[in-house]
């Protein structure tokens, strides 16, 4: 869980190159976490990743995030 409340999500950045998925909810919970929630599923399975990813979405619950893999990323929000 990043935030378990109205969150402005301004991108990702990406700081190198992982295999795995990143997906993005807008959820309070990890038990809300189902397909009606998720609003990106990043798929890093590449040998170069871009550095920064911009979204600009605003999300009214929360945000939660599920990796699978390697990947590591910093989320940029206010």
């Amino acid at each position: 869980i990043v935030r378990a409340s109205d969150i402005y999500l301004k991108g990702v950045i990406i700081p190198g190159t992982y295999v795995g998925t990143l997906a993005l909810h807008d959820c309070a919970t990890v038990a809300g976490t189902t397909a009606g929630n998720n609003f990106l599923t990043l798929g890093l399975p590449a040998l170069v990743s871009p550095n920064y990813v911009p979204i600009d979405l605003h999300l009214r619950n929360g945000l939660v995030y599920a990796a699978t893999g390697t990947p590591l990323v910093t989320i940029v929000y206010n």
